[in-house]
């Protein structure tokens, strides 16, 4: 009974101390509003009694001798009424370590108390107020669930994660119902950066991890909803590196289960979320989605890749799910997002499909078996982009035929047959190679339809192809003369590869008026400055007399020649 007395009058005294504030608070408006009606009150007009011309002439200064004096009262007020706020969960701790309340039920209280303030936030008309209220139930609710969890070991990760959820989606919806950004920044960094503090203390990840998906998910359409613009980057950062420490985790053998049931639900809800405002709402693509959805490919899809490999598990699967992916991505941007969507969504749809069909043709046939199906959809687009005028189409068709230049070795072996060592095994060009070399040749040698007056950078992927073009056929006849002459000889190959250069450059500068060749007029002066380079580098140290004849004599008539056959055709 003595305990319930004492509690009853802290209580009480609580509650008169908050009455007082409260009364304080009252009149100082009141004064606000008699000051500003009388600043409102019309000027009195010459001939007015002089009775009532200095009551209004004194209003002006005693209205500016109150502001001035009251200026810092409404911030002293809300700082007081915090600390007496915090005071009182300071009573709710004391009341829990003397073992007047049982834990439980302590926390309970605490939690209790700190939603009272957020529902005060709520239903303050002073926005100034409700962010000082907003802030002190974070001051409450934080260290109470650490102290829940580490001290009084009372919460488990699962609970304390599930706490304050429940907290940030209180706070969040305050904050958006009175339209206040700073309320919201408050909650959600708070509450953010706090969980990710305990989980490295609880090691607690994967419910932490969760915690931060849902509050970047909920940040993001606060974005979407009310312009806050800022708020959801750091939120989903801090998302992504939770998902990366779980990941980690996983690979050491820790959690592996949930840590790709991590993965897939960063995957879900933040493409999920971008594929509703884009397509349901015919919405234009942002940066922030471009950005986090490289971040979400890359932490959830690239980290679920990663750990298959760490720990065994199939991969081939997740590279047919890839695939399913990219056949997805491709299908909405034709034929849903192509008619009703801005341009930029079908460009980031495809780019999104492009990515999925490079990362999982190789997990399901392996490197040299993916490169057939690069070089099969590099054409494709190639092909595709004479028909339809859209300059996504021509930079897959590019993306896809490095793809199969890297992928089946045409890159490698080609490079090596021109800057290798005479003495090293000698490249020898397979099946795979001459199917890749074939597409770029292709897709190179093929002319798009007004590709003339397209702008300059619109010009650069297939000017790229064009240089991967001409530094493979040039690396694989240098590399079949040489396998087919049983010849490696350093003065030999020097020689070989400088005249098989040089009738490249002529070949271009001669017939560059040619549709088929106009994205390799650019290569024509680079080519001549390599060939300058090659003979000091590589003609001069390793050739003989005879074989230093042929390279000069090349090299001088490629610098000739090659400048006269350009005007001449201009």
């Amino acid at each position: 009974m003595a305990v319930d007395r004492v509690i009853d009058q802290e209580l009480a005294h609580l509650a008169s101390e908050v009455h007082q504030l409260s009364t304080s608070v009252a009149a100082i408006e009141r004064r606000l509003a008699v000051l500003e009606a009388a600043l409102a009150a019309p000027v009195p007009v010459a001939g007015a009694t002089a009775t009532a011309a200095p009551a209004f002439s004194g209003a002006p200064a005693a209205a500016a001798g109150v502001e001035t004096a009251a200026g810092p009262q409404p911030f002293f007020a809300l700082a007081g009424r915090t600390l007496l706020v915090l005071g009182g969960a300071y009573l709710l701790r004391a009341l829990t370590e003397s073992q007047v309340l049982s834990g439980p039920v302590g926390i309970t209280l605490g939690l209790v108390y700190a939603f009272m303030w957020l529902v005060a936030a709520a239903r303050t008309k002073e926005s100034a107020s409700a962010t000082f209220h907003t802030t002190a139930a974070c001051l409450i609710v934080l260290p109470l669930i650490w102290e829940a969890s580490l001290r009084f070991q009372l919460m488990a990760p699962p609970v304390s994660a599930t706490a304050l959820g429940v907290f940030a989606a209180a706070g969040l919806v305050v904050a958006a119902g009175r339209q206040s950004e700073l309320s919201a920044w408050t909650v959600a960094m708070s509450v953010s950066i706090f969980s990710v503090v305990l989980a490295v203390a609880t090691t607690g990840f994967v419910s932490h991890a969760v915690l931060l998906i849902a509050l970047g998910i909920a940040t993001l359409w606060l974005g979407y909803l009310h312009n806050w613009l800022s708020l959801r980057w750091p939120v989903g950062a801090l998302a992504c590196a939770m998902v990366v420490a779980v990941t980690m985790r996983g690979a050491a053998g820790i959690e592996v289960l949930p840590a790709f049931m991590v993965q897939v639900l960063l995957f879900g809800a933040y493409l999920g979320s971008f594929a509703v405002r884009t397509l349901f709402l015919g919405r234009a693509v942002i940066p922030f989605e471009v950005v986090q959805s490289i971040g979400v490919i890359g932490v959830g899809f690239g980290g679920a890749v990663y750990l298959s490999s760490a720990t065994g598990a199939n991969i081939q699967a997740l590279g047919l799910l890839a695939l399913g992916f990219g056949a997805g991505g491709y299908g909405v941007a034709f034929a849903f997002v192509e008619r009703r969507c801005p341009a930029r969504n079908f460009f980031f749809y495809a780019a999104v499909a492009l990515v999925y069909m490079l990362v999982g043709a190789p997990m399901v046939l392996g490197l040299r078996g993916a490169s057939v199906v690069f070089a099969l959809f590099g054409v494709t687009a190639g092909v595709a982009a004479r028909r339809v005028p859209r300059v996504t189409l021509t930079l897959h068709g590019v993306a896809y035929v490095f793809a199969a230049a890297a992928c089946s070795g045409l890159i490698g072996m080609s490079t090596a047959a021109l800057i290798g060592a005479a003495t090293a095994g000698w490249p020898r060009p397979d099946a795979l190679h001459m199917v890749a070399l074939f597409a770029a040749a292709g897709c190179a040698l093929w002319p798009v339809p007004g590709a003339a007056g397209l702008e300059p950078a619109h010009c650069l992927p297939r000017r790229a192809l064009f240089a991967l073009f001409v530094w493979t056929a040039v690396g694989t006849s240098v590399a079949l003369l040489v396998a087919n002459s049983g010849q490696a000889d350093a003065a030999w190959l020097a020689a070989t590869r400088t005249v098989i250069l040089v009738a490249a450059v002529l070949a271009i500068a001669r017939w560059h008026h040619l549709a088929r060749l106009c994205d390799g007029v650019w290569l024509v002066y680079p080519l001549l400055a390599l060939l300058a380079v090659k003979l000091v580098i590589d003609d001069l140290p390793h050739g003989r007399p005879s074989t230093l004849t042929v390279g000069l004599a090349a090299c001088g008539a490629a610098l000739i020649l090659a400048p006269r056959l350009l005007r001449q055709r201009r």
